[in-house]
């Protein structure tokens, strides 16, 4: 983590009651990003309430946590990388192995169409597009709702490693 640009301020605790009532753990109090956010308690509550509610997810969890390490290791948010690679390991979404592979997915064939899919819908948003061809894949791949998740997953994300970087607590 880079020094905090912002001071790190205590959650306040009914911002910390409504997280945890969607999923959160009380533990999120401690996390730097929140703390830095608990400086704008509301914008604080509708981050929360986006990041958990993507928790209940319409993909995979698999891959899901492939969009977010993919989309952490362009940005270089280590923190947020890990995070999610233990997550994916913790709950055997994927292999070590499997997570080796993600910077060379272009390359690599072992992963499914799905995953590529996946990976290559992540490079383009961190690229800043989202060209026809990339989402038709994913159209042809998932469900709908699976499709918003995994879009919505991926700005997210992408948003996460920018707010990280800009408040220094990546």
């Amino acid at each position: 983590m880079t020094e905090p640009r912002i001071p790190l301020v205590d959650v306040p605790q009914d911002v910390l009651d409504a997280l945890v009532d969607i999923g959160a753990p009380a533990a999120v109090k401690d996390a730097p990003p929140y703390r830095a956010l608990a400086n704008h308690p509301p914008a604080l509550r509708g981050w929360g309430e986006l990041s958990w509610r993507l928790r209940q997810a319409a993909a995979p969890g698999r891959l899901r946590e492939l969009a977010i390490i993919r989309i952490s290791m362009l940005a270089g948010v280590e923190s947020e990388r890990q995070a999610h690679e233990h997550i994916a390991l913790s709950r055997s979404w994927l292999s070590q192995a499997e997570i080796d592979q993600i910077p060379d997915w272009r390359t690599n064939r072992s992963l499914s169409t799905e995953d590529r899919a996946v990976l290559e819908f992540s490079d383009a948003v961190f690229a800043g597009e989202a060209p026809e061809a990339v989402v038709r894949r994913l159209t042809e791949l998932f469900d709908s709702a699976a499709v918003v998740d995994i879009v919505v997953t991926c700005g997210f994300y992408l948003m996460l490693t920018r707010v990280s970087r800009a408040l220094g607590t990546a």
